[in-house]
């Protein structure tokens, strides 16, 4: 919580340059490129990270800009060289939703359209991915999903919630601090998304909008889960928890989880 809210005036800042395109589904993906210059040759084989951000967050996310800076800060200045495109989830960001669906661990689809754009304009680049908590296990889910076929050649993952079930466990009847606190400021950003947007959930949205103790589990069984065909909030967090399937990745995976963090809570990862 404190990596998205807290002050980041001590990190040097990052500049984009932002392209929108369009998915399959009419879904509406902004990608935020850095450095500015580094993508003008289409034959330029300087690796690209792709960065997947945890839940509200986005390119400007202080940890997100605390990754990057050093990794595409010139080797001459002291930095790694590199190229990096974030992902910033539908809604977040600046990023307007364009069709109901939301974003959640299992929208792979995403992904991989993003790939197919890169690769369009930098056939010959190397892909490596960087995903931070919600974005680690979109990451993972990629990864396991598409097994020795993945476009991505090696990946790194920030505090994976590798439990959804467990981590929503610890939301909704955890401690003070993770009942009280953290799952509230979860559910009301998610709610500031689809406030600014309602013209795509206008079913849905009363129940939302008018609810004074949104959490992030009523949210997700009343507005994400049922656009992607879940049948109830179970069916989902089952689904996009990758716990059970990480067996079946096949290229290079860090996954480094913090002791004492609440999301997710250590008890889910064994």
């Amino acid at each position: 919580m404190y990596s998205s809210a807290g002050p980041s005036t001590a990190i040097r800042a990052v500049p984009y340059i932002r392209k929108s395109i369009m998915v399959p589904d009419g879904g509406n993906i902004a990608l935020d490129f850095a450095p500015l210059t580094a993508f003008e040759s289409a034959h330029e084989k300087t690796p690209v990270i792709i960065v997947l951000h945890g839940a509200l967050g986005g390119s400007k996310a202080s940890y997100v800009q605390a990754a990057l800076e050093p990794l595409t800060r010139p080797k001459a200045q002291g930095g790694s060289g590199l190229r990096a495109v974030v992902f910033n989830f539908r809604g977040c960001n600046g990023t307007r939703l364009t069709s109901p669906r939301l974003y959640h661990p299992r929208m792979t689809d995403d992904l991989r359209s993003i790939i197919l754009y890169l690769r369009s304009f930098l056939p010959d680049a190397p892909l490596y991915a960087l995903g931070f908590s919600m974005g680690a296990s979109l990451l993972s889910c990629y990864l396991a999903e598409t097994g020795e076929s993945s476009s991505i050649s090696a990946a790194f993952c920030v505090s994976n919630v590798f439990d959804y079930m467990g981590c929503t466990a610890e939301l909704d009847s955890g401690g003070f601090v993770s009942r009280r606190i953290f799952n509230p400021v979860i559910g009301l950003g998610h709610r500031k998304i689809v406030a600014a947007n309602r013209d795509q959930r206008k079913k849905a949205m009363s129940k939302v909008l008018w609810n004074p103790s949104i959490t992030m589990s009523s949210f997700t069984a009343d507005l994400i889960a049922p656009f992607d065909g879940y049948d109830g909030l179970s069916d989902f967090l089952e689904d996009t928890s990758c716990k059970s399937t990480l067996k079946d990745v096949r290229v290079p995976l860090v996954c480094l989880n913090a002791l004492g963090i609440l999301v997710p809570p250590m008890k889910s990862i064994h």
